[in-house]
């Protein structure tokens, strides 16, 4: 599909009424023409980019109004076993990720969208998949391991003042 303009403007002496009078050149008529299917404009993490919760979901917007929205219309990346449901309508739709592996995982998921016939705008053009074509915050971390601590001391009688070490060793996350 293609998007654009359409301009019609009625030249000046093009036409005549009764009386033999020609008309004036018009001021031209513009009317936009939008025939591109439906594109996903945004999607934004509802948990930030860094989470530990058991769930993820993030807020999806598409270029115009659609119908027909549900999981099948993305995957999701970076676990196995999550489910996806979606909620919403016309522009903006919710897309929640939950199970599987995710209360344990320590790495990247990320949403992506994929082609679906079902999904249409109201010209009846299938979404193709696209997007997001302007804020992408589709990947969040989940970090699920918590920190160990490890206490030390230099000599483990004490018979006066003392040196305690707390350290903590950190998953770190790419």
């Amino acid at each position: 599909g293609e998007s654009g303009e359409i301009r019609i403007a009625l030249p000046a002496d093009s036409v005549t009424d009764a009386l033999g009078n020609p008309n004036p050149a018009s001021e031209p008529l513009v009317l936009q023409v939008n025939d591109r299917a439906p594109v996903i404009t945004r999607i934004v993490s509802n948990e930030g980019e860094i989470t530990n919760a058991d769930s993820v979901s993030w807020s999806v917007r598409f270029s115009k109004p659609v119908t027909g929205v549900d999981a099948s219309a993305f995957s999701l990346s970076g676990v196995t076993g999550a489910s996806l449901s979606v909620s919403g309508s016309g522009l903006s739709y919710q897309v929640t990720a939950s199970g599987g592996g995710l209360a344990d995982l320590d790495g990247v998921v990320q949403l992506s969208a994929v082609a679906s016939s079902t999904v249409k705008d109201d010209r009846d053009r299938s979404f193709e998949g696209e997007g997001p074509t302007e804020e992408d915050q589709s990947r969040i971390t989940l970090d699920n391991t918590a920190p160990t601590p490890t206490l030390t001391v230099e000599h483990a009688e004490v018979t006066g003042p003392f040196r305690l070490t707390l350290s903590f060793a950190l998953t770190s996350i790419s």
